[in-house]
């Protein structure tokens, strides 16, 4: 299970969050905190949960996030995709895994990416 606890929000900006999963919060080394987006997915199986990392809240650059993806049973995880903007879980379908890549420009203009990701060899690939 996922619980999702506030720490905070950016400026004219969503919320953030520290992640527990089964009870132990996310570090990325003993003692270093790790903060997510609210938009999180659980496979059908509730083998992977797919979540938003936010890597930076420095407000000049924008936001700095990438996608990692957990796989419970192996107690592995993955990073898929990194972005100056917001990368985000759509959908789990059979072994492939549908996230979005939503970047800016200089005239703040919205930039859209669809990717697909094939879950098989993302788990033969560790």
């Amino acid at each position: 299970m996922a619980e999702f606890l506030y720490a905070g929000e950016i400026r004219f900006g969503p919320a953030y969050y520290m992640v527990k999963l089964d009870g132990r919060v996310l570090r990325k080394h003993l003692f270093e905190k790790r903060y997510f987006g609210e938009v999180s997915l659980w496979s059908a199986d509730s083998r992977y949960l797919a979540l938003s990392e936010w890597r930076s809240f420095v407000e000049r650059r924008g936001p700095d996030t990438q996608l990692v993806v957990i796989d419970i049973l192996a107690k592995r995880e993955c990073t898929i995709a990194r972005t100056r903007g917001f990368v985000e879980p759509v959908r789990f379908e059979g072994n492939t895994f549908l996230y979005t890549r939503t970047s800016y420009d200089k005239q703040v203009r919205a930039h859209v990416e669809s990717c697909i990701v094939d879950l098989v060899s993302l788990h033969n690939s560790r």
